[in-house]
């Protein structure tokens, strides 16, 4: 299907873009996140620059809240000491974030410094592994509370998971209000266990069997963030499929589900050596994601021209369905690069939104055509992130450690706990 205009002649986003003035009152009820570090703060509390899709939503994480555990250290990355990048975001169907950052203690050059990424799969953070160490943060987004984890065994500098990838899920069966717990799991990159927190008893356990539905001749690369659906955790490779479990189980019960017919890539040791060392990212031109409570898979084909793609998984866990397949054109003509997944949207199973370069806009996939657009200021992960009538007012079920002084959300107002982005800012 042709979709209407959305690169002018030069390949820029067109300009008559018109912004979003919608107030607080009627804040969207989903957001696509970034998240950042922030060297300066006031409080250890999160600051959240809220825009409407496509637009992103900005996430601010004070440095001190993700940099070293004891107070003697804290600040080093403000001193030019240290770098320190928020790698990965996971978020549960609740609206709460799980950020897990890495810092890099040592002394690098201010070029360096002035250019450390924060986004997953970030170079700069390589060839430093006996300095870096890695924080747990759990934040909600809309009061900045944030929920420092404790360290995985006692401590940060090589801990499990250092490589790893983490997922947060609370109860399947709570949607009338805040959930009273939550779980965080994460799988080590080296060993593939899974070592899970529980809110309740605020600590850390680990638990074999991860790899226990797969085949031992073909190695599982995980490559995207970890999804929350179902009252189960999910742990994507784009080339295979997924491996899902319930972490609140006593005894958690893996399953592995592959991807859509033709979709799943021949397994190759060498590809899956590019694969972790980020030669290949396949998270760029696929996705899986949940959108109107089903799990979806969502790819960008190659080709002229380009073919957006979306699949469906069955009620059973077992089987996809496609759903819609649309051709990216701009005025009949061809993309002039291929295009990237940006976010699968959370409320409606027919908008995806998709970036060339930095410019991002939905494609409504049952009408065929463009809808909205925005510049992001450099390219980046966008995690969709749900923001329900109830979480603004709610705190973070957990025995962690409470970074922010205690706020006070029954008096506070949405405007007093967020930064309102009400312009666009085209170049």
């Amino acid at each position: 299907m042709l979709l209407r205009r959305l690169l002018g002649p030069s390949g820029e986003v067109s300009r008559h873009l018109r912004c979003s003035h919608s107030t607080l009152a009627s804040r969207p009820a989903w957001a696509m996140v970034v998240s950042e570090p922030q060297e300066e703060a006031a409080e250890l509390r999160a600051t959240f620059r809220l825009a409407e899709p496509p637009r992103a939503s900005q996430l601010l994480i004070p440095v001190d809240a993700i940099s070293a555990p004891d107070s003697q250290n804290r600040g080093i990355h403000a001193k030019g000491e240290s770098i320190c990048a928020v790698v990965e975001e996971a978020t549960s169907d609740d609206g709460l974030i799980l950020l897990r950052a890495i810092v890099v203690q040592a002394q690098l050059p201010a070029s360096a410094q002035a250019t450390a990424p924060n986004f997953p799969g970030s170079s700069r953070l390589l060839g430093h592994e006996d300095e870096k160490t890695v924080a747990r943060v759990v934040c909600n987004p809309l009061s900045g509370q944030l929920i420092l984890l404790p360290d995985i065994e006692g401590t940060r500098k090589g801990s499990p998971g250092l490589v790893g990838y983490a997922g947060l899920l609370t109860p399947a069966d709570r949607w009338d209000g805040p959930p009273d717990r939550y779980v965080v799991a994460e799988v080590s990159g080296d060993d593939f266990v899974m070592h899970r927190f529980l809110s309740e008893t605020g600590r850390w356990d680990a638990m074999q069997g991860f790899l226990s539905p797969l085949p031992a001749a073909r190695p599982i690369v995980v490559d995207q963030p970890v999804v929350a659906f179902g009252g189960r955790l999910w742990w994507i490779d784009l080339a295979w499929g997924a491996v899902s479990v319930d972490p609140f189980a006593d005894e958690p019960d893996f399953r592995f589900v592959e991807l859509p017919s033709g979709r799943v890539l021949p397994a190759s040791n060498k590809m899956s050596n590019e694969r972790r060392r980020r030669k290949v990212i396949l998270s760029r031109h696929r996705r899986i994601g949940v959108s109107e409570g089903r799990l979806r898979y969502v790819e960008v084909s190659e080709g002229d021209p380009f073919v957006l793609s979306s699949f469906v998984l069955d009620e059973e866990g077992s089987c996809w369905t496609m759903q819609h397949c649309t051709a990216l054109l701009s005025e009949g003509a061809p993309f002039p690069q291929m295009p990237g997944i940006g976010c699968i949207n959370p409320l409606n199973s027919h908008l995806v939104y998709i970036m060339v370069g930095r410019i991002v806009f939905g494609v409504d996939m049952e009408k065929g055509m463009a809808i909205g657009r925005s510049v992001l200021d450099e390219p980046c992960w966008l995690t969709p992130c749900v923001l329900p009538p109830w979480l603004g007012s709610s705190r973070i079920p957990s025995t962690g450690t409470l970074l922010s002084k205690k706020i006070d959300v029954e008096s506070k107002t949405l405007e007093d706990m967020l930064v309102r982005v009400d312009r666009c800012s085209l170049k």
